[in-house]
């Protein structure tokens, strides 16, 4: 499928990195785009810079490793541009965590877990039936650099 300006993509963790230069881009190529992430603030401006600029941008407070949030994500994606072309499954976090695994907290690998692995199923759960077989799906996950050592962070071992 190739992407031609009045698409509609989705990209999570849009507020900063690369989250927010997926979603300029595909503004920059005339795509809509529905940026979603948790923080409300760095959402407002992420939006409101892209809108500046001419592009049609929405947002939505979503919390990836909530089913309903990322429910809410898809219904106001579809109420704002009724349709969806692209999902990018980008949300991610570091749980922070450092030195040896067995030293993490288990609420730092939840924590991970929670966003990194059940925030992309959440996507494609909630975006993929309505989509359909057109549906681009992307998530974004680091180069493999090593294999899990003793001081793997959660956040490498997660995406």
């Amino acid at each position: 499928m190739e992407l031609v300006p009045g698409q509609v993509a989705v990209v999570t963790g849009a507020a900063g990195g690369i989250g927010l230069a997926m979603a300029e881009r595909f503004a920059a190529e005339g795509l809509r785009v529905v940026l979603a992430d948790v923080e409300q603030p760095a959402l407002d401006k992420a939006v409101g810079s892209l809108r500046e600029r001419g592009a049609q941008a929405v947002g939505q407070v979503t919390d990836v490793s909530e089913r309903d949030s990322v429910e809410a994500l898809a219904d106001a994606a579809y109420s704002a541009f009724g349709a969806v072309h692209v999902l990018c499954n980008n949300a991610g976090v570091g749980s922070g965590a450092e030195g040896r695994m067995w030293e993490h907290e288990p609420n730092d690998w939840k924590w991970a877990f929670a966003v990194n692995v059940w925030g992309v199923f959440h996507g494609i759960q909630a975006f993929v039936p309505r989509i359909g077989r057109a549906a681009r799906v992307t998530w974004s996950t680091p180069p493999l650099r090593t294999a899990a050592s003793p001081r793997c962070p959660p956040r490498r071992c997660t995406r």
